[in-house]
C-alpha cells in the first residue's frame, strides 16, 4: 500500500466549514499551474511563506554536478525545521488538529493546505533521497474519487473522511486531479520518533 492509516479521526465537517470560512476568502498561492496553496506553518507567520518547489534539488536537470545543499541556496530554501510557525489560517479548529498531531508525537513542520486544481495533475518527482527519511502525512479535505496518488507500481486514492494517512515521498511519484471539483489536503512533514506507525517510523540510528 502507498499509504499508512493513523489512529487519528479529525471531524471533517469541522475541517472542511474552517477552509470555506477563513482560507478560501484568501487567494492562494500559485506555484504552478494546477497546484499551490495556504501554509499552516511557515517560516515567517505568513501562509504566502514556504511554496519554493523544494523537489527541484533532486532533479538532475536543474543545476547539474552542484550539490543538493547548493541547490537548496539557490532556490532559498530552509531546512523544514524552521517551518513551524502558525499562520493567519491556523486558528480554530485547523489549530487543534496540529495540536493532536504535534501531540501524538510527529513533530510536523512545514503544514500546508494544499489545492490540486480540477483536471490537473502534478509533476512526476520526488520529494527526498531515497537513502534519507521522507515522509508527509495527509490530510484529505475536499477531494474526489478521481484523485489518486500513484507511484511506478501503484495508485490510491485517499478519502476525505476524516482520517490522517502517512506515505513515503522519496520515491518517484505523481498526483492526478481527474475529476471535476479541486482537490484540497493539509500536508505536513513529520518525524515519527514516538513510533506510532508501523511503517513509517523514524530511525533511532538518527535520533
Amino acid at each position: 500500500m502507498i499509504e499508512e492509516t493513523l489512529p487519528l479521526l479529525f471531524d471533517i465537517e469541522l475541517l472542511q466549514a474552517h477552509v470555506r470560512e477563513h482560507v478560501l476568502p484568501l487567494p492562494p498561492v500559485m506555484a504552478g499551474k494546477h497546484f499551490g496553496g495556504w501554509s499552516v506553518l511557515s517560516s515567517t507567520g505568513s501562509y504566502t511563506d514556504g511554496w519554493v518547489g523544494g523537489h527541484k534539488i533532486y532533479d538532475p536537470e536543474f543545476m547539474p554536478g552542484r550539490s543538493l545543499q547548493e541547490k537548496a541556496e539557490q532556490l532559498g530554501l530552509k531546512p523544514s525545521s524552521e517551518y513551524v510557525q502558525p499562520t493567519e489560517v491556523c486558528t480554530g479548529y485547523l489549530s487543534e488538529v496540529i495540536t493532536q498531531i504535534r501531540g501524538l508525537g510527529l513533530e510536523p513542520t512545514r503544514a500546508r493546505l494544499t489545492v490540486l486544481k480540477a483536471q490537473g495533475q502534478s509533476a512526476r518527482h520526488t520529494d527526498g533521497d531515497a537513502k534519507e527519511y521522507c515522509v508527509r502525512l495527509h490530510v484529505p479535505i475536499f477531494t474526489n474519487p478521481a484523485c489518486t496518488f500513484q507511484t511506478d507500481t501503484e495508485s490510491s486514492h485517499l478519502a476525505a473522511s476524516g482520517h490522517a494517512y502517512l506515505i513515503h515521498v522519496n520515491r518517484m511519484h505523481q498526483v492526478f486531479n481527474r475529476g471535476q471539483t479541486d482537490r484540497i489536503h493539509l500536508i505536513m512533514d513529520v518525524r515519527d520518533r514516538a513510533h506510532v506507525s508501523l511503517h513509517h517510523r523514524y530511525p533511532a540510528s538518527r535520533s
